[in-house]
Formats: C-alpha cells, sequence, structure tokens
C-alpha cells in the first residue's frame, strides 16, 4: 500500500495511513502451536479464577506440565 518511490514521503504516507514509522518496518512472526495451547490455557485459567493469585497459577500450572 505504501510507495517507496511515490511521491509523497514515507513519513507522510504512514500519517495518511494512520501508521508509524516504526509498523512499517514490522514483519509478523508466526506464534507456534504450543505457545498457541499455552495462551488458551491462559485464558481459560483467568476466565474461571481472575481473583487467583500469581503464585496460584504457577502452581496450576505445573501440576498440568506433569500430567
Amino acid at each position: 500500500m505504501i510507495e517507496q518511490q511515490g511521491p509523497l514521503s514515507l513519513s507522510q504516507q504512514c500519517q495518511l495511513l494512520g501508521l508509524s514509522r516504526a509498523a512499517l518496518y514490522y514483519q509478523a512472526v508466526r506464534t507456534g502451536a504450543d505457545e498457541l495451547e499455552l495462551m488458551a490455557l491462559i485464558d481459560r485459567q483467568y476466565l474461571q479464577t481472575p481473583f487467583t493469585v500469581r503464585g496460584g497459577w504457577q502452581r496450576g500450572f505445573r501440576r498440568r506440565a506433569m500430567r
């Protein structure tokens, strides 16, 4: 969408699109299956017990990992 050699500078093009200059150079990194599974586990745990302190979460995750 952004032209390197256009009539507008890169800064002007980013400003028109509502992007920061840093976003122009950002390259997304793929998330592995293990990371997605861990994020889903954290989400489920938080939705079940949002009031649990961090130490309680850590003990619960360790128990699940040992299964």
